[in-house]
């Protein structure tokens, strides 16, 4: 079989790249491993596909962990209107619920990946599926095209969009990685991402199931103190979860390399201080006298955490709030604002939703998405060292910077 370009994955990356390739006169094959396509973009956002977000340029960028000049050059050309308006020419109209997040109005993400599709068959674009794509063909430091299981395709091009090593049931194999060695490229160390965190306090088990609606947090650490999180904390088993709490699961993942335990500091009211809850002590003394402590806490936590600090403070239990001693009533406020977790471990990949790490940067062209070391070869979405926080911001990135290899791939023929 003979193409003008090659796209290994039909995640929003790939598919990204097919279409703008095809818009730009390229014949285009894109080879998926997975019976279906799109598999990644069917499950994000809870398979209501959170598109993309309205922070603006700069603030989006400084969310993602590294990398924040190499993607510049792809959010500039293809940010967030333009992704709405591209959809939009595709029949999938979009909405801002909650004044951030953006997904389908329809509140599908089958929508988006149908679109997708019909807007390759439209183009021409072939999609051959169940096909895992094994090794590159080279002519020198040219790549000419791919081998698969029975099949060999040339091609002047080729882009690998295969995303990373998390959710491999959606195809996470990690096989882009491999492929990216052939050619030369290097990797940095890969970690799961987005994932839950597990602790060493035993009592999370207790409090399993348990939410807390409003706490902040930051892993005590030089390196990402100053990344302080606010959202909700749900208690599992045998740790910690939370949509903005999986923003620092990376973080986590990565300084558990060098370390045995994370610190993670958590004030489980974020808007009470240390000086805000001496003052409803106080309040509760005055007016709640022969008031159980814990249960006075009720109105503020619930029940079983509160139960569980009251414990953690000195046995408060049944405590009266007249009859606390300043040195338990300060002890409890400690746990209250800044109760120190020790993380000792994160989901594996097959729970992560974004893999920390990936192919190194310095060695692809981020104007174009072509590697330095082979013509030819391109790159585009989470199979690079990129990685951004729950929100849309990878899903963004994967449709920019798939974008911008396919137009790049196609000016090249």
């Amino acid at each position: 079989m003979n193409t003008d370009i090659v796209v290994i994955g039909s995640g929003p990356a790939g598919l990204s790249s097919a279409i703008f390739a095809a818009r730009n006169g390229a014949r285009v094959v894109i080879c998926e491993q997975m019976k279906i396509i799109g598999p990644k973009i069917l499950v994000s956002g809870g398979g209501k596909c959170n598109l993309s977000n309205t922070a603006s340029l700069d603030n989006f960028i400084d969310g993602f962990s590294s990398g924040a000049k190499f993607i510049r050059p792809a959010l500039n050309d293809f940010f967030k209107d333009e992704l709405v308006n591209f959809l939009q020419e595709l029949g999938v109209e979009t909405d801002t619920y909650d004044g951030f997040h953006i997904f389908p109005k329809s509140n599908r993400a089958s929508d988006v990946v149908n679109a997708l599709r019909y807007e390759c068959k439209k183009l021409g674009v072939k999609i051959i599926q169940n096909l895992r794509i094994d090794e590159l063909i080279f002519d020198e430091n040219l790549v000419c095209g791919v081998k698969g299981s029975n099949i060999k395709i040339a091609a002047s091009n080729v882009i690998i969009a295969t995303g990373g090593k998390s959710y491999p049931k959606c195809g996470g194999t990690g096989g882009g990685y491999q492929l990216a060695k052939q050619a030369g490229h290097k990797l940095t160390k890969l970690l799961p991402a987005m994932v839950a965190l597990q602790v060493e306090q035993n009592w999370t088990k207790d409090c399993s199931g348990v939410t807390i609606p409003d706490a902040s947090f930051y892993i005590n650490h030089k390196r990402y103190d100053w990344n302080v999180k606010r959202g909700s904390i749900m208690f599992t088993h045998n740790g910690l979860t939370g949509l903005r709490l999986l923003d620092i699961s990376g973080d986590a993942a990565d300084l558990l390399q060098q370390h045995k335990t994370v610190p993670l500091s958590v004030n489980f009211c974020s808007d009470i201080n240390t000086h805000k809850w001496k003052e409803i002590f106080e309040n509760w003394r005055k007016k709640s006298p022969k008031n159980r402590i814990h249960r006075l806490l009720n109105c503020y936590i619930p029940q079983r955490l509160s139960n569980t600090l009251c414990t953690e403070a000195g046995n408060l239990i049944g405590v009266k709030a007249d009859k606390i001693s300043d040195e338990f009533k300060d002890k409890l406020i400690e746990l209250l604002t800044a109760y120190q977790f020790d993380i000792n471990g994160t989901g594996d990949f097959n729970r992560a939703m974004v893999t920390r790490g990936g192919i190194k940067l310095k060695d692809i062209d981020s104007h174009t998405m072509e590697s330095k070391l082979v013509k030819g070869l391109y790159f585009a979405g989470e199979v690079l060292n990129i990685d951004g926080p729950c929100g849309g911001y990878n899903i963004q990135w994967a449709f920019s910077s798939g974008r911008l290899a396919g137009i790049n791939a196609a000016s090249k023929l």
